[in-house]
C-alpha cells in the first residue's frame, strides 16, 4: 500500500500531535507520531528508541526498515544514503 506519511518524532504533547494528525488526515496523508527517546550519545551510537504509533500495517514496514538501517550502520554506510537509494525503489 502506497501512502504519504507524516511523521512527527518530537514529544509534543497530545493536543500538539492531535492538531498534526487532523492536518495530516485533511492531506490524505497516514499519520505516524514517532517520538525519540535518547540524547547525544545514544545518537552517537546507535542506538535510539523510536516509541512509534500507526495503522497497524505499518507495523510491519517499520520494522523492515529498522532491520535494513541497523544493517546498514553495522556495515559502516550512512542510512541517510541507504533512505534515499531506498525511496527510488528496485529496477
Amino acid at each position: 500500500m502506497a501512502a504519504n506519511l507524516a511523521r512527527e518524532m518530537a514529544t509534543v504533547g497530545l493536543p500538539r500531535t492531535d492538531r498534526l494528525a487532523g492536518a495530516a488526515a485533511a492531506q490524505r496523508m497516514v499519520f505516524v507520531d514517532a517520538p525519540v527517546s535518547g540524547s547525544e550519545g545514544p545518537v552517537r551510537a546507535g542506538q535510539l528508541t523510536i516509541l512509534a504509533s500507526g495503522p497497524d500495517w505499518l507495523a510491519d514496514l517499520a520494522e523492515t526498515t529498522a532491520e535494513s538501517l541497523t544493517f546498514a550502520h553495522q556495515l559502516g554506510l550512512n542510512p541517510a544514503v541507504i533512505d534515499i537509494a531506498a525511496s527510488y525503489g528496485t529496477a
